[in-house]
């Protein structure tokens, strides 16, 4: 038996949803405009992510992860999950 790696179940997962909505291009768009508002929210530059009004990276306000969520009334909602040092 095979071993479902955690990128496969993510992508598996992406696939479905696609599946549920019905449209690639309307997925990628949502995608792409959650990328963006996530990024407008990040005030640093972290690798790909470069922006001029930050152009340095903040780890000590930003080294984690920031999450979107869908709320039922269709409201998003971005939260900030912080790394851990090791």
């Amino acid at each position: 038996m095979r071993k479902l790696c955690f990128r496969s179940f993510i992508f598996y997962s992406l696939a479905l949803f696609m599946l549920c909505i019905g449209s690639v291009e309307l997925f990628a768009a949502q995608t792409a405009e959650l990328v963006l508002q996530g990024a407008l929210r990040r005030q640093e530059s972290r690798g790909a992510h470069w922006r001029e009004d930050y152009p340095g990276q903040d780890d000590k306000n930003w080294r984690g992860h920031l999450q979107v969520r869908l709320l039922a009334e269709g409201e998003l909602k971005y939260t900030f999950q912080p790394t851990r040092d090791y």
